[in-house]
């Protein structure tokens, strides 16, 4: 856990309850009276004790810029014509003000559509305001990243191949998958789940950080920008937590790994099943994309020491959108004790 006297004096500010109460904590959003930054909180419990892990996660941050060497392209310039919501990079003063808390903290990660679309513009902002505030940030990929149309009308104009291959020349570590292991209690999983799915590269590369795992006595928590089925019925129109951009969606059927997911694939299926059914070492999923805030919890189950299936809950938490309520800036901060 990383210490400061700047971390100490901001974190002295009094939070303020914007939805809910302290005593729910899974369903309460709280204010830091000074920054105005928005800040929920998740607490897991290792059962190792020692120094908690502190993670700062941000989501859908949506930098919506063209800059001088997008100017030549004709795709881009009729979305920048289009796309109004959070034109000229006006998102940047949110994730300032969210990028000054997350720098407090031993984790940075961000939960995708850091770009609103694919331009120069916006990755030049993203090397600037987060991968330059905290070089060992990780970033998942969400469906803007890897779209260049926005409320154009028109598909885009190159394959999906040739804007991935962008994004891995231009990003700071695997668009795929990446984990890291932070103390000796957790190891952070993040994966693009976007507009294909999970793909094959993420099945190996998690089904080997499982067994790393389970052989080190290693909590996971999973990353990714959409959320995942809950498996549970009452989830089919699930409340937010606080509304920005709809409520009551359906977190068990409509969600990745549920019967009406618009990708099913073999391997779509394999790695989410890898996710829930070993609820004894992933121990949380976190998301952005639907821009409200939500809470729910997966039907994980796990096979004990006598190889009997049990049942345990695994924590979901969708993020808002980083940009509402005036460019507060909001953030999960979540701690593993």
């Amino acid at each position: 856990m990383k210490t400061s006297p700047q971390k100490e004096k901001y974190l002295a500010q009094p939070i303020v309850p914007f939805v809910g109460t302290p005593e729910d904590p899974t369903h309460f959003i709280g204010v830091f009276a000074e920054s105005g930054v928005h800040v929920r909180t998740q607490h897991i419990d290792s059962k190792k004790g020692g120094e908690p892990i502190e993670i700062c996660m941000i989501a859908d941050v949506h930098f919506n810029y063209c800059d001088e060497v997008d100017e030549g392209n004709e795709e881009l310039m009729g979305t920048k014509q289009c796309r109004k919501w959070l034109a000229n990079a006006s998102s940047v003063p949110a994730i300032e003000k969210a990028m000054e808390v997350a720098g407090f903290f031993d984790q940075t990660i961000v939960a995708g559509d850091t770009l609103d679309y694919l331009s120069h513009g916006a990755m030049e902002l993203t090397k600037k305001h987060i991968w330059g505030v905290d070089p060992e940030a990780l970033i998942c990929l969400g469906g803007h990243d890897v779209t260049r149309q926005m409320q154009t009308g028109k598909p885009d104009q190159t394959s999906l191949e040739s804007r991935r291959a962008i994004l891995e020349k231009e990003w700071a570590h695997d668009i795929y998958y990446v984990s890291r292991v932070l103390g000796d209690k957790v190891m952070v999983v993040v994966l693009d789940n976007g507009a294909m799915g999970y793909q094959e590269c993420q099945a190996e590369k998690l089904a080997a950080d499982l067994e790393r795992a389970r052989r080190e006595n290693l909590i996971i928590l999973v990353f990714q920008h959409e959320q995942i089925s809950t498996r549970k019925e009452e989830d089919c129109t699930l409340k937010a937590v606080k509304v920005y951009d709809g409520d009551n969606r359906d977190f068990c059927r409509k969600a990745l790994g549920g019967c009406e997911y618009r990708v099913q694939n073999e391997v779509t299926d394999r790695v989410y099943h890898m996710i829930v059914d070993n609820a004894d070492i992933v121990r949380g999923v976190f998301c952005g994309h639907m821009h409200s805030a939500y809470y729910c919890e997966i039907a994980g189950t796990y096979l004990d020491e006598q190889g009997v299936r049990q049942e345990k809950a695994i924590p979901q938490v969708v993020l808002e959108a980083n940009p509402y309520d005036g460019n507060a800036g909001h953030i999960l901060l979540i701690t593993v004790d």
